[in-house]
Formats: C-alpha cells, sequence, structure tokens
C-alpha cells in the first residue's frame, strides 16, 4: 500500500535467483548451523577456498558504512566473495547507495551474523545461507517461454504467481508494465512529502538499480534472439536507446540521495515515464514479431 506505507517493494528474482542452471547452491539453515560447536571463520575461509561466494543475512547494526550502523539493528543481505589476512571482503550498498565492495573484520562479521536470531522453529526469510559455486551447464533457448513471459509483461499480469500450488500473490502487487505506474506514484510521494521510511530526502535506490539491470537484460535477450533467427536488428538498436534511459535514470536516483534536490525527482518521473512508453512499444513489436517463430 504505497499510500500508507511511501515505499515500493521491487522485487525482482529473490532466492528464486539461486537455481540458476549456471549455479550449484547450498542451502544452510543458520539457526540450526548456529548450534554447531564449529570455527565458522575458518569454515567459511575453506568455501571460499574451494570457490564459493557465501550469501548470508546478518544484523547491518554491526557492519560499518551501512546505513544502520551503530544505529538501529537490521537484518539484510550480504555476500562475501573473499578475505584477506584479517577480514572477510563482502558485496553490498553503502550508505551513500553506492554498491561497492568493502573489508570487514572477522570478528565484526561474526558479531553482524550471531546477532541474526533467525528461529529454528519457524521458516523465516533471515534463517537463509547459500554456498554458490559457478558451474559450467547447457542452457536450451525456449522462444515459447520468451513469448509466454513477454504476454504477461506487456499485460501487467503473472500467470506464474496466480497459479502457484502453496501460495497466493500478496495484497496490492502490480507486476509487469503497471510497475512504472506504482514508482511515479512513489516519487510523486517522495516530491511532496519526502521518504518517510528512508527518512528525509532519501530514495530507494534498489528500484532504480533493478529497472536498470531489468533493462540491460533485456537488451542481451533481444541480442541472442537476433543472433538465433535474425531479423530484430531495428528492434536491438531501438532498445539500446532504453537501457541508456535506465542507466541515467540510476544515476539521477544516485545523485537525488546526494544532494536532495527535488528538481531531480521531476526528472526521474519523467524518465520513468519515457521508459515505459518505450518499453511498451518496442517489445510490443517483438512480441508481435516472434509469433512466428518456434
Amino acid at each position: 500500500d504505497i499510500i500508507t506505507e511511501k515505499e515500493v517493494f521491487l522485487a525482482f528474482y529473490d532466492d528464486v535467483g539461486m537455481k540458476s542452471p549456471f549455479l550449484k547452491t547450498q542451502h544452510f539453515s543458520w539457526s540450526i548451523m548456529s548450534q554447531y560447536q564449529l570455527d565458522f571463520v575458518e569454515f567459511f575461509k575453506m568455501n571460499i577456498n574451494l570457490g564459493c561466494y557465501l550469501y548470508f543475512k546478518v544484523d547491518e547494526y554491526y557492519i560499518p558504512n551501512r546505513y544502520a550502523y551503530n544505529k538501529y539493528r537490521y537484518i539484510h543481505d550480504i555476500m562475501i566473495i573473499g578475505y584477506d589476512e584479517n577480514n572477510f571482503i563482502v558485496l553490498g550498498y553503502n550508505n551513500k547507495g553506492k554498491f561497492s565492495e568493502m573489508k570487514i573484520p572477522f570478528f565484526v562479521f561474526m558479531d553482524a551474523l550471531t546477532s541474526n536470531t533467525a528461529d529454528i522453529n519457524k521458516n523465516e526469510w533471515q534463517d537463509d545461507i547459500y554456498f554458490i559455486k559457478y558451474i559450467s551447464a547447457d542452457y536450451k533457448f525456449n522462444i515459447n517461454a520468451v513469448k509466454f513471459a513477454l504476454y504477461d509483461y506487456l499485460n501487467s499480469i503473472s500467470t506464474i504467481e496466480k497459479n502457484k500450488r502453496f501460495s497466493s500473490p500478496l495484497k496490492n502487487t502490480v507486476y509487469g508494465l503497471r510497475v512504472y505506474d506504482k514508482v511515479v506514484e512513489y516519487l510523486e510521494i517522495i516530491k511532496t512529502q519526502g521518504n518517510v521510511f528512508w527518512g528525509g530526502e532519501n530514495i530507494d535506490n534498489r528500484i532504480f538499480r533493478i529497472i536498470m539491470e531489468h533493462k540491460k537484460l533485456m537488451l542481451e535477450r533481444i541480442k541472442l534472439i537476433n543472433i538465433r533467427y535474425g531479423g530484430y536488428d531495428d528492434i536491438y538498436n531501438m532498445y539500446i536507446a532504453v537501457e541508456r534511459m535506465a542507466q541515467s535514470l540510476h544515476l539521477l536516483a544516485v545523485k537525488y540521495q546526494i544532494t536532495g534536490d527535488k528538481k531531480i525527482v521531476d526528472k526521474l518521473i519523467e524518465l520513468i515515464k519515457r521508459i515505459k512508453h518505450d518499453d511498451e512499444k518496442i517489445l510490443g513489436e517483438l512480441y508481435k514479431r516472434i509469433q512466428y517463430v518456434d
């Protein structure tokens, strides 16, 4: 409920991304693992040496250069990509909204991890730990899956969500092109009232990062379709402009985080509307043409 919460929670792949055929993924429960008598630092280092990335939920109260650092308890995602003599090397967003590497001393990381008191008797999102390793895998391109997904996207529906066996779509969820309208609504609130959730002039830049990443992926998908079937040069070239607009959108959101200049919000709204318009037009044409491909 964007009016009440003054926030858009824009989901992309979430933990489903761990099920990629290119990843070998080990799934652990922290509430169970924490009961073991292990030297966790050495255990994590050993798995890094085996070529794994380590994905946790930690309390950012203990993590320097994060919004919550020394202010309030906040369980959030973090990924370890390596280590040196005294530190884990992690990836994440810093308190300036920049996605970057940083070093965290082993003992600080363990304070953040052990502060995650996931309930051993409940299925909680913060209980998930993943050890992830890239593997080489064959991938069969399925043009019918592309048709299916594009139809849903252009019509702002999710056939998959509606037909999940053990869960129902979250209330107030929107899909596809309608997402842009909700982002505009969110920006209008930011412009007039500020961001109640993040405080003051802050903005949730994850929204604009995800939109940018989505356009990068769509451009790659169109490129692949063109390589396999030919005849889509014009669509690919048109979509380059959409991808560039999405990059500008993300950079403007970062700029707003730094300056708090309300004029930037107007530019963000204008760009979102242009991206939606061009997305609908170009991907609509793509969908029309691939109907004749099998």
